[in-house]
């Protein structure tokens, strides 16, 4: 027996937040009651991983003050790719590096890169967007195949990452400038505490049902077939392309929609599947995902409520 039991919603600015729903789940000897709790984000962008982090620690209060036994949250978290990755000297985030002034010249540190690459038989980083691709991505002749967070050294780089698995968390901040490259003043390195740092020692809070082993999930748009394309555009399997048509750190490839869970000690769940749906005939910018897990809320849940 499914019934709505409470509502809660949260407002951060307009068009962004969160909400909850709150279900309770009853035995048929109305001996046992399970409180399942589904929530949905739309993070801001504009703000910062600092604002987004602490956003995430107000959700988590909810489902406390809720009296959630287990939580499915998923939305648009607006991740991106702008957090130091250890043992990396680079000075600006990595969605904005290799990325050509208007005469089309680049920095010493993406030259660099660049000949590392062409030492090793890969294709040149002629873009930001190109330099995440080959960052993350493995390709078959032009096409890319196969992309994964999860499989990367450089998986520090994504800001949910880092908040879900450490205490102090490091992150660009500043002005992604569109006719200069690599600009450093342009940002800052900005560390803080995370606000989730005790439920993560304590191992509690959110948790990923995995680290994305998908496709970045934005920004996705139709191809051009145009020579633009061919620096600022990358194919994705359905036959879509991402895009990042004002060249753009915040808009090059990103895993910014994902799906958490939080649960009570005595529920055990187990992921089973975890990727993007793809289609040809998705009018959004964004790759939906979805998830499926088993849940156990073990021998004794009965819950005074």
């Amino acid at each position: 027996m499914i019934r709505i039991k409470k509502k809660f919603g949260v407002r951060t600015e307009c068009g962004k937040g969160f909400a909850i729903i709150k279900l309770k789940f009853t035995s048929l000897d109305q001996n046992q009651i399970l409180n399942v709790c589904a929530m949905v984000t739309h993070m801001s962008a504009s703000g910062t991983a600092a604002h987004r982090a602490q956003q995430l620690k107000n959700a988590y209060d909810i489902t406390e003050k809720a009296r959630c036994d287990f939580t499915v949250f998923a939305g648009d978290f607006n991740s991106r790719l702008h957090c130091r990755v250890p043992q990396d000297d680079w000075k600006v985030p990595m969605y904005s590096r290799c990325k050509p002034s208007k005469d089309g010249d680049f920095s010493s540190n993406c030259k660099k890169r660049n000949e590392e690459r062409i030492k090793s038989n890969q294709k040149n980083t002629d873009s930001s967007m190109q330099y995440v691709l080959a960052e993350f991505c493995t390709k078959d002749g032009e096409e890319t195949t196969s992309c994964s967070l999860h499989k990367s050294e450089t998986m520090q780089a994504d800001e949910l990452v880092q908040v879900l698995q450490n205490e102090y968390i490091e992150c660009f901040e500043g002005e992604d400038v569109n006719d200069a490259f690599e600009n450093e003043a342009n940002w800052k390195m900005e560390p803080f505490k995370n606000p989730l740092s005790r439920l993560i020692s304590e191992s509690q809070g959110w948790k990923e049902l995995d680290v994305p082993d998908f496709t970045p999930t934005y920004k996705v748009g139709e191809c051009s077939g145009t020579d633009f394309g061919e620096v600022w555009e990358g194919h994705i399997e359905s036959g879509k392309c991402w895009h990042n048509e004002d060249q753009k750190g915040k808009h090059n490839p990103a895993w910014t929609d994902r799906i958490l869970v939080a649960g009570k000690d005595h529920i055990r769940w187990t992921r089973e599947l975890y990727q993007t749906v793809q289609s040809k005939h998705s009018v959004a910018d964004h790759l939906p995902v979805f998830g499926k897990f088993l849940l156990s809320p073990g021998q004794e849940f009965i819950i005074d409520d």
